[in-house]
């Protein structure tokens, strides 16, 4: 089974950063991949393993496509030392499906202290 996490990931962001990702969706297939812009475009966003959606905390903007390729928000304010996963979904060829994760590992003060 072909992994969801997209070949970026994981990224590492420090917690003064504000950025968005740009994710190139692959097919199951081999295909080329359509994605659909508008509403059906959807980024969600947790913090070590937790189920709560933070997504509305440590974003801005909005998602946009080109082709097979998607931006996501602006991911900003980060705590440092946490791991985030952003799930992406989006129509892909006509339906909608999650097309890809994203891990963002924030570094800590202390990583940050010994660059």
């Amino acid at each position: 089974m072909k992994s969801l996490f997209v070949r970026q990931s994981p990224v590492q962001q420090s917690p003064l950063d504000e950025t968005t990702y740009t994710i190139a969706v692959e097919s199951d297939d081999g295909s080329t991949v359509t994605l659909t812009d508008g509403g059906n475009l959807d980024m969600e966003m947790y913090a070590n393993g937790s189920g709560d959606d933070i997504v509305a905390t440590y974003t801005s903007g909005s998602l946009s496509v080109s082709g097979d390729t998607l931006t996501s928000k602006v991911v900003k304010d980060l705590k440092g030392g946490n791991k985030y996963v952003c799930v992406f979904t989006a129509t892909v060829n006509g339906s909608k499906k999650m097309c890809g994760k994203l891990q963002i590992n924030c570094q800590s003060d202390k990583e940050l202290q010994q660059q």
